[in-house]
């Protein structure tokens, strides 16, 4: 499993891979987070997140985009996730974590949107591997 950034003009790249589809899902939310945040995370709550979409890429995104919108508004950050249920078009997990704490987690990069620019997931021989765009 892994991730790296890409770069790209005005947006930052995410390229993930892992061995299953629940390995990529879990690797892009932990990579979302630290490049919204630094700072180590303690797994002392737990959120649930079910998210139903009408393709992978979609439900891919969606996620992405709850990760956003939990840290933005709610001010959530996971450590990690278990995952009860993923299917191509709907997700359902437990996100552990804790409530984003200003001396102990040192805001990073603000992510406007998660785009549908150059996204994809797909399985390549026996890995699952997933690119996405943020706008900044």
């Amino acid at each position: 499993m892994g991730y790296e950034f890409l770069d790209h003009t005005a947006d930052i790249g995410l390229k993930v891979w892992a061995d299953s589809i629940e390995g990529l899902f879990q690797e892009a939310g932990k990579s979302i987070t630290s490049l919204m945040v630094n700072g180590k995370i303690d797994p002392t709550t737990s959120c649930p997140i079910q998210l139903q979409a009408d393709s992978l890429e979609d439900l891919f995104h969606d996620w992405l985009a709850e990760l956003n919108y939990l840290f933005l508004v709610k001010h959530r950050i996971f450590e990690s996730f278990v995952f009860q249920n993923l299917t191509e078009k709907s997700l359902q997990c437990v996100g552990y974590g804790e409530f984003c704490d200003p001396k102990r987690h040192r805001a990073q990069t603000e992510i406007k949107a998660i785009t549908y620019h150059q996204l994809y997931v797909q399985k390549q021989s026996n890995q699952w591997i997933a690119q996405v765009f943020f706008d900044l």
